[in-house]
């Protein structure tokens, strides 16, 4: 797999992970092996819990930016924007 499509499969499986299971028991090591890889691989990519989370904070704010500038604000989901709050609020903590 590319480097880019493994990034982002990781950061979409960390965020599923998230939104089912919240992020306290989530771990780099839970997430290599719901993702069927190694966790050194994982940690290739981010080194550290809270590297994935910045990350993945940036993406959501990202897409959230796009969709905003394409579409007006009522018509967003709150489901889109639950992966950003659960990461904002692991950061702060």
């Amino acid at each position: 797999m590319p480097p880019e499509a493994r990034r982002s499969q990781l950061l979409d499986t960390a965020r599923s992970m998230i939104e089912s299971d919240g992020l306290q028991p989530f771990t780099m090591e839970a997430l290599a092996r719901t993702a069927s890889v190694s966790s050194s691989l994982v940690y290739n990519y981010f080194s550290s819990r809270l590297a994935l989370s910045r990350e993945q904070l940036a993406m959501s704010r990202e897409v959230a930016a796009k969709r905003l500038e394409a579409e007006n604000f009522e018509s967003i989901g709150d489901r889109d924007f639950n992966g950003a709050f659960q990461f904002r609020r692991s950061v702060a903590e």
